[in-house]
């Protein structure tokens, strides 16, 4: 999915949501809001703030229709009349998930939008919580004297808690972007979870993220365990580096060969895939990688052996000669590589 580009504002309403523990209340909206001097600031927010790799869908524990804000968003596509009434509904809502100390008062935005997507016109719900304030220095010239003011406002590089709903795909819960600054894990999770009830679409950037997952976890896990091949392990993990930037699709049964040439790794590998698929989501039989996906996953940096404090050896690529060996004489392992040219 390219760049979504914002076309107009079609209908917002603005709402102030407190702390429910601290009975803060709701401040309802009556009637919409007029943001058309705030446009050009909403429309950098959104093409600058979400990234349109990471799509989320919306979920519920046994049936899609009962995730509330689900439904009170699908009522606003369905019927743009219904706008207020399901604006103040999600309000409503989210105050009722506003249950941690943590959680501050703050604005909360129900935009409706037309966008363009891939060269289609889609209608979109932007949804923001503004909890934090900036401040600005403003100017004001009469003619004769230049006075200074300080105002207070929301940042666009720190709105707080952000949720673009495209629609599209209604029956698997839309596709949906988030955006949290929240650092607070309680804090966070009430605005994901309690409030939105997403998880990540099935398909191939998430995927990515999953088979990078599992390799580093199972690296991670040998490298603890009582006999560790550590160069075996360096270079599966500059293998699993090349496969995930690759054009062409990886079918999951051949990971084990693909990534290790012992056996036992080979079998251990194919044991840890099948105990994570039974605890976790099925990972699908192939998928096409994105390289985006693993640009700061661990699994990357993993292609390193370090040899006491003195070397670490680092494996570019999964091609190189090298072997482990010992030296009897000196009583100290050693490794021997083969190159064409020093840089």
């Amino acid at each position: 999915m390219n760049k979504i580009n914002i076309k107009r504002i079609k209908a917002s309403t603005i709402q102030v949501i407190g702390n429910k523990t601290r009975e803060e209340g709701v401040s309802f909206a009556t009637r919409l809001t007029d943001l058309s001097s705030s446009e050009e600031f909403i429309k950098q927010f959104v093409e600058n703030s979400f990234k349109t790799v990471d799509q989320k869908q919306f979920t519920y524990i046994d049936n899609l229709e009962l995730n509330p804000v689900y439904n009170f968003v699908s009522k606003i596509f369905s019927n743009n009349e219904l706008f207020i009434k399901q604006s103040v509904n999600l309000a409503t809502y989210l105050y009722e998930q506003s249950l941690h100390p943590n959680i501050k008062s703050g604005e909360f935005y129900t935009i409706l939008l037309d966008c363009i997507v891939d060269n289609e016109m889609i209608e979109a719900l932007l949804l923001l919580k503004s909890e934090h304030k900036d401040a600005f220095l403003t100017t004001d010239n009469d003619g004769k004297v230049i006075s200074v003011k300080t105002v207070y406002g929301a940042s666009i590089k720190n709105m707080d808690k952000g949720c673009l709903i495209l629609n599209q795909k209604s029956e698997d819960g839309y596709i949906v972007f988030v955006v949290d600054n929240t650092n607070n894990g309680n804090d966070a999770r009430y605005w994901t979870e309690s409030f939105l009830h997403i998880a990540d679409r099935c398909d191939d950037y998430h995927t990515t993220l999953s088979v990078a997952n599992l390799c580093s976890s199972f690296i991670s896990k040998m490298q603890k365990s009582e006999k560790v091949d550590y160069l075996e392990l360096a270079l599966a993990a500059s293998r699993n580096n090349e496969l995930m930037n690759q054009k062409s699709t990886i079918d999951v049964k051949k990971l084990p060969d693909l990534l290790f040439s012992s056996s036992k790794y080979k079998q251990d590998f194919n044991d840890f895939l099948q105990n994570y698929e039974c605890m976790n989501d099925t990972i699908p039989k192939t998928f096409m990688p994105k390289p985006e996906a693993i640009k700061r996953k661990s699994i990357s940096r993993m292609n390193s052996i370090r040899l006491d404090n003195n070397f670490e050896v680092k494996i570019l690529n999964s091609q190189a000669e090298l072997i482990r060996g010992y030296d009897e004489e000196k009583e100290m392992s050693f490794y021997k590589l083969w190159f064409d040219k020093e840089y």
